[in-house]
């Protein structure tokens, strides 16, 4: 049987190998890199990688009846799929693989962290880490965002009221409200400590971030207001004032209980009618209808588990270290979170925003502890200031 002949002429096929090649070459710059990176010899390193490069290529070849495109295929596939194997095995490295496999082949200065050039091709390479890859170091590694599209899955969580036509489901919640002025007045039952409960009248504000109650009802309920409690400013119609924050172990409107509602105590928020105000932090899990012609409001349970970012981020003591290694040049972010609350937080969300935004998950936090993680940034980011925000967090 004789031996099919290419179809290619010459020049074609060796358009085809070179074609083929690019990947394969890519490969190579970025695993003498990574090898240097960790100390290797060039010239071993470099051999070992050519030929776990091109043996595979050149097997692969032999599934195609034209010898030519197929070697100019297997080469192609092959070095793409090292390519797009690289950064489970190095996450957020390929960059810098590159960078200094080129400064070697080109006899350039190695920097430590990866040239421009090296950033935009890994970046229109195929493969990624993803947020939950780990390094070898067990550090993972955290892919950024877009900002806009951040921002309004942050925003999104806190819209607490939607006016307009509703049909009420059975789990929906009816209250009615009596009309004071330019407030709505509706029923609440408010949980402390023990179990303990106070029915009670609260003005509906959707203009309240936070919930407000007057001493005498914190007294009622048995919760006392620590001198150390955190501190924050509340702008009144006698002018801004400093209040201290006390936490609800529940609030119950209707059968629907709020659990962990941070309350700011406020003695100008009462009145006749109401001990305080009734928040966002605490109506943002609903949506909120009014229906003036029942003067009732109409709740309805959120489905998307909205985050309690308002009622947490009082409570937390965020500190964070942004730092660069020698090594690779990756930039890894080391953060505390100190829960000052009596109650635990069972995860909460950092972004990291460097021009990008990089989310970070932390697990949880117990209650007046503090819980610790690490992440390294994709992409190896360089800039002089990091900021750091609470942007999701849940009890």
């Amino acid at each position: 049987m004789s031996e099919s002949k290419s179809q290619l002429t010459p020049l074609g096929g060796t358009i085809v190998i070179a074609l083929g090649a690019v990947p394969v070459l890519i490969a190579w710059i970025a695993a003498i890199g990574l090898a240097q990176a960790r100390g290797a010899a060039l010239l071993p390193a470099g051999v070992i990688a050519a030929m776990g490069l091109v043996l595979p290529a050149l097997a692969l070849s032999s599934a195609w009846q034209d010898r030519l495109m197929g070697i100019g295929a297997g080469l192609l596939f092959w070095g793409l799929v090292v390519l797009t194997a690289m950064p489970m095995y190095f996450p957020g490295e390929r960059a810098q693989g590159l960078s200094i496999g080129w400064s070697l082949l080109s006899g350039q200065t190695v920097s430590d962290s990866p040239a421009d050039w090296a950033m935009d091709v890994d970046g229109v390479l195929p493969g990624d880490a993803g947020e939950a890859s780990m390094e070898a170091d067990g550090i993972a590694v955290v892919e950024p965002v877009d900002t806009g599209s951040f921002q309004a899955m942050t925003e999104t969580s806190k819209r607490a009221s939607i006016y307009g036509t509703l049909e009420v489901e059975d789990d929906d919640l009816v209250l009615p409200y009596a009309a004071d002025e330019n407030s709505l007045v509706i029923p609440v039952t408010l949980e402390g400590p023990d179990r303990n409960r106070l029915e009670i009248e609260m003005t509906y504000d959707t203009g309240a971030t936070l919930t407000t109650l007057n001493f005498d009802t914190l007294l009622r309920l048995g919760i006392a207001v620590p001198a150390n409690s955190p501190v924050i400013e509340l702008r009144t119609a006698a002018g801004p004032r400093r209040a201290q924050l006390v936490l609800l172990d529940g609030l119950w409107l209707g059968h629907h209980l709020v659990e962990g509602v941070t309350v700011s105590v406020c003695e100008e928020c009462a009145n006749r009618l109401s001990v305080g105000l009734l928040g966002l932090n605490a109506t943002g899990q609903f949506r909120v209808v009014v229906d003036q012609r029942t003067k009732s409001l109409i709740l309805s349970p959120r489905r998307d588990q909205p985050d309690q970012l308002a009622n947490v981020e009082p409570w937390v003591e965020l500190k964070g270290a942004v730092i660069k290694e020698r090594r690779n040049g990756a930039v890894r972010v080391d953060l505390t979170l100190h829960n000052q609350s009596r109650r635990d937080i069972t995860e909460a969300m950092v972004s990291v925003r460097c021009g990008k935004s990089w989310p970070i998950k932390v697990g949880a936090i117990p209650a007046h502890g503090s819980t610790q993680t690490s992440m390294k940034l994709s992409g190896n980011p360089q800039c002089d200031t990091y900021q750091l925000e609470l942007v999701k967090a849940w009890w």
